[in-house]
């Protein structure tokens, strides 16, 4: 678009031929950053998907593991007789 302004700029008339190579250079620009956002914007959503999927399932591994440890209360009792 900066090429289609500056075109513009410089031309003593203006018409469409003269804007439209500007034009057609920031859409096919705007393609090629979509094509390598998009892909790599669903990649980001999967490794996310994945990395909350394990933390969760450590979570409950682990309030499994605590469960079966001894209170502190059960520890003093013990320990007092």
């Amino acid at each position: 678009m900066i090429g289609a302004f500056a075109s513009i700029a410089a031309a003593t008339t203006v018409n469409a031929k003269v804007v439209a190579v500007g034009i057609q250079i920031a859409l096919i620009t705007t393609a090629g950053g979509l094509s390598v956002a998009v892909p790599v914007l669903a990649f980001f959503y999967f490794f996310a998907h994945l990395i909350q999927t394990m933390f969760a399932r450590m979570d409950i591994i682990t309030i499994e593991k605590v469960r079966h440890l001894p209170r502190y209360s059960e520890y003093e009792a013990s320990r007092s007789n």
